[in-house]
């Protein structure tokens, strides 16, 4: 039978045309066009590394398994089935983590928390993860204003259940993609570190970060160039989204290292 053609997104079409014209002008050298020409399949890994919005940490160009301890003594098991009821019950998404995401051998936490995006905005998460179980939530910021807001393909982050970040306390966000260069981990951005929060609280009541901010580098407000922040309002009793300037530290700041996983094609 004929199948049905794919649709292209206009915006997808017209940056196509757009990079078509400017090849050109790249003046990339003959053996790079000669590569590419060669290794098709290189296209697409390529063009992802180079088109990133400001801010973005570029991912590791190799996956190395992780130190630390296997799964079976972590908590991890428990909390992927914590991770499917709450994506069933509050994002309307069912879906088996095992299966659909290579969960590595070993993590470097023995409490891990791991967060399951099925592709949603920020407004999405705000609503569904947040919102829709009763917790309060301040956009001191409006989250649609970050970079990264919009809808992306399914992920599964894995982080410390922590109720404070452990990583990099006091480092100014303008110095995250030094921090992170090299590592296997990412920081944790602004939706998924909201899912991760309904996660926490649905299960154990309590909350991330009453007395500590989670930074998200890659979370940029323009055209000043802050970035994102998330933590808990104990006076408001909510949990607050909001922009912090990227040359300056303080001892309650701290970024979440995530292991992010793509789904098994």
């Amino acid at each position: 039978m004929p199948t049905e053609p794919s649709t292209i997104r206009k915006s997808t079409h017209d940056l196509a045309m757009l990079f078509a014209s400017q090849i050109v002008a790249a003046q990339l050298p003959e053996e790079v066009e000669e590569y590419f020409l060669r290794e098709k399949k290189e296209g697409v890994p390529a063009i992802r590394r180079a088109l990133t919005l400001p801010g973005t940490i570029p991912p590791p160009a190799f996956t190395a398994e992780q130190p630390g301890f296997k799964i079976d003594d972590t908590d991890l098991p428990e909390w992927i089935g914590n991770m499917e009821k709450f994506s069933a019950k509050f994002l309307d998404h069912s879906v088996n983590l095992r299966k659909s995401f290579p969960i590595p051998d070993r993590l470097p936490w023995q409490k891990v928390l791991p967060i399951f995006d099925p592709c949603l905005t920020n407004r999405q998460m705000v609503d569904n993860a947040l919102k829709s179980q009763g917790l309060g939530v301040c956009e001191s910021t409006d989250v649609d204003k970050f970079t990264g807001a919009g809808a992306e393909e399914p992920k599964l982050y894995l982080i410390e259940r922590t109720v404070e970040p452990m990583s990099a306390r006091s480092l100014p966000p303008k110095y995250a993609k030094l921090y992170f260069e090299g590592r296997m981990t990412r920081p944790i951005d602004l939706r998924r570190y909201g899912i991760g929060f309904g996660l926490y609280h649905d299960i154990t009541g309590e909350y991330l970060d009453p007395r500590t901010v989670t930074l998200f580098p890659e979370n940029i407000y323009s055209p000043y160039g802050l970035v994102a922040y998330g933590s808990w309002c104990p006076d408001y009793r909510k949990v607050d989204f909001h922009r912090h300037d990227v040359v300056y530290g303080d001892a309650v700041f701290g970024f979440r290292e995530a292991i992010v996983l793509s789904l098994i094609l």
